[in-house]
Formats: C-alpha cells, sequence, structure tokens
C-alpha cells in the first residue's frame, strides 16, 4: 500500500492487493484480495472488489460490487452499478468482439471497461462484456 494512499478506519482489507499512490478507499469499502487499485482511484462507500484490476482514476464511488473484472483508465461506475461475474444458466463466459466470439473457458468472468468507460446508476454489467469508449 503507497504511503499517500487514504484508507478508512472502516474499510476492510484482505490480501493480497496492491493500492497505488493517491488513491483512496472510503468507508465500509470491502477488498476481498486480488486487487490492484491504481494511482488516484477511488473505492466508495460500500463498495466490493474480488479479483479486479482498477487501473489509474478509476472511480467505483458508491455501492458498487466488482468482481473478476478490470476497469480502464478513467472509467467510471455510476452508483449501485455490479459487474455480474457468473452467468445465471452457469455456462462458461464467451466475450463478444463485434461478431468475434472468444470462448473464455472461465465461468467466473466479470467485465472489462475501456479507458473513459463506465456504467449509468444502478446498471449490471453481464460476464464478459466489453464496454468501450
Amino acid at each position: 500500500m503507497a504511503k499517500n494512499a487514504k484508507v478508512a478506519p472502516t474499510a476492510c482489507l484482505n490480501g493480497p492487493l496492491i493500492i497505488d499512490e493517491e488513491a483512496e478507499i472510503r468507508h465500509c469499502a470491502f477488498v476481498r484480495g486480488n486487487a490492484i487499485v491504481g494511482k488516484g482511484a477511488v473505492v466508495g462507500n460500500s463498495t466490493e472488489l474480488k479479483n479486479v484490476v482498477l487501473f489509474n482514476k478509476v472511480q467505483v464511488p458508491h455501492y458498487n460490487y466488482v468482481g473478476d473484472s478490470v476497469l480502464g483508465f478513467k472509467s467510471h461506475m455510476g452508483a449501485g452499478s455490479i459487474t455480474s461475474n457468473v452467468k445465471s444458466d452457469k455456462t462458461l463466459v464467451v466475450v463478444k468482439n463485434g461478431e468475434e466470439k472468444i470462448e473464455t473457458g472461465l465461468k467466473k468472468m466479470g467485465a472489462m471497461l475501456g479507458d473513459h468507460g463506465g456504467s449509468g446508476l444502478q446498471q449490471r454489467i453481464e460476464s464478459g462484456n466489453c464496454h468501450r469508449t
């Protein structure tokens, strides 16, 4: 954890994890491990992270769940938004890139948000979904 990262006393941090410079982990945030929180990123009130990479300046500021996901530079998730990391039919996750379908071989895979990407309020981002800018 960087010396100048801000972590609220009520946050729960379970490693392994990396919290970079100027990152902010707010009240009641829960980081379950296998997390990289980039420089200047914000993990907000009652937000939960699991198996994630948050690039620099990412904002997940209020009541978010981000699991098994990668969020690009300056991406932002609206309040109450979640990444679904398991398909409801329990089949393996397939990533779609235009017409191309990429089989991941994974039962658990959240979302990939591109640089400056994001979600609106209380949006659910489906397993294997890619949001581009």
